[in-house]
């Protein structure tokens, strides 16, 4: 059954769409241990940037494969804005539980912290959904000048 433009996408773009999860995923765990173990998110306060545009960008991906596995919780092409809102609601929850497990009470500037965090959540969010339509695209235009 050939490929109909605006549902899951295909296996090759979702091999790829995988294969890049599996990487940032791993990517995150290895350097947020990494990060854990010698104190870097201490010494460097910055180093929590890029984790959380990093987590946003692997939310976004993982929300783009759930319809691959019959998981259709916005539609089997969920909009910009379901990407905003899941990478929004994780960081709020993460955020929630640095708060309660007393890490970020330390920094003096919280408020400030937690608005670039979220920013980064949903800038990674953002940079995910741009991803899986430039995969989406490619699909798109290999199948158009192949047939």
């Amino acid at each position: 059954m050939p490929y109909r433009f605006g549902g899951v996408l295909p296996w090759v773009a979702m091999k790829r769409l995988l294969a890049l999860l599996f990487v940032a995923s791993l990517t995150l765990a290895v350097v947020h241990n990494l990060a854990v173990a010698f104190f870097w998110y201490f010494i460097h306060p910055w180093v929590d940037i890029p984790m959380h545009l990093l987590g946003g960008f692997t939310t976004a991906l993982g929300l783009a494969t759930l319809p691959f596995f019959g998981i259709y919780l916005f539609g089997s092409r969920p909009p910009m804005l379901a990407y905003l809102l899941v990478t929004s609601f994780v960081g709020v929850v993460w955020e929630g539980f640095e708060f309660f497990a007393g890490i970020s009470i330390v920094d003096s500037y919280f408020f400030a912290d937690t608005v670039m965090d979220l920013a980064m959540d949903v800038c990674g969010g953002a940079l995910g959904f741009w991803v899986v339509q430039s995969l989406r695209g490619k699909v798109l235009a290999a199948t158009l000048y192949n047939t």
